[in-house]
This record gives structure tokens, sequence and C-alpha cells, in this order.
């Protein structure tokens, strides 16, 4: 005799069988050196959420189609991170767009400044773009262009790359 599985089991396996297709993302794992050793900077997902609700996580989330859009950039190229990551250019100009965009959105944390050895000390005055960001009202290239900022892709290195496993419903290939 044969034992039915339940349906969430029988979901898993038909979307390990047949996965959803990751879409790419960009997370940025926040740290300093502190006075009592390196500090890391984690969020906690609302519980509420889709995806990974209630982990913690590092900042970042999905590429936007905006963020292949021309930004101002300082440091490493995006060939460079495009050989770091693996992937094509284009992909790598948006990954990191979209990792600082989404660190700045999620965090408050603004890894811009107004040329390539300053960075933005306190972004409190920018609360309001921050809303308008993460509602898509505004890109990131705008925001910086309207507030004469550029990306500071000095400030971020290539860590590692995963992909969330074929059984999940929502998946995303990220480089953190």
């Amino acid at each position: 005799m044969r034992i039915p599985l339940p349906p969430s089991v029988q979901d898993r396996i038909h979307l390990a069988e047949q996965p959803v297709v990751a879409k790419p993302a960009a997370t940025i794992a926040v740290v300093r050196d502190g006075s009592e050793g390196l500090e890391v900077f984690l969020m906690r997902r609302q519980r509420s959420m889709a995806f990974a609700a209630g982990m913690y996580v590092f900042p970042g989330g999905g590429v936007h189609e905006e963020d292949a859009e021309p930004i101002s950039w300082v440091g490493p190229t995006p060939e460079f991170f495009a050989q770091r990551f693996g992937c094509g250019t284009e992909l790598a100009h948006g990954l990191v767009v979209a990792a600082a965009r989404e660190t700045f959105e999620e965090t408050g944390v603004l890894l811009a400044g107004v040329d390539e050895q300053t960075i933005v000390p306190d972004a409190t005055e920018f609360h309001d773009a921050r809303r308008s960001l993460e509602q898509r009202d505004i890109s990131f290239r705008e925001f910086l262009h309207q507030h004469g900022l550029t990306l500071r892709a000095d400030l971020l290195g290539s860590w590692s790359h995963w992909i969330t496993p074929a059984f999940e419903p929502r998946r995303y290939d990220t480089r953190f």
C-alpha cells in the first residue's frame, strides 16, 4: 500500500524536479572593525514576508531593471566584478548597484560620497528619498544624480555566490 505524501512535500518534490528560475540578487555583508573585534550587521526579516520570514539576513535584494542604468561610480569596474562574480559585465553592474541601493533602502547605510574620497556620514536627510527608492518612484541613479553623489564601489568586495535550493518556490541567484 502506498501512503500519499502531504501536499507541501509533493509541491517541494515537483519544484525540485522543475525548479523556478532563480532571480539575480545582491547582498552586502556590512562589517566594521569594532573595539572588541569584527562586527557584522544583520537584519531580522518580518515574519509576514513571503521569503525567509523571520530569518536574520544581510541587507540586499533583487536586481531591478533600472540598476543597469549608467551611474556615477568610483572603484573597481563592472568588468572586475564580472570576473569575480562569474557573470557578464551588464549583470555585474546591476548587482553592484542593487547591492548598494538595497543596503541604503533597508538600513540607511549609503555607500556614496561627493567624490572618491568621501562618504555620506549621516543619511538622515535622505529619508524621503529612501521611501521613493523603495516604492520605485525614482532609480538609484536618479537619486545619486539629484544629490551630486557617486557610488563608492571601492568599498565593496566580492565574497560568495549562493543560489536558493531548487525545491524553494522563490529562488534567488545571489552574489555577496
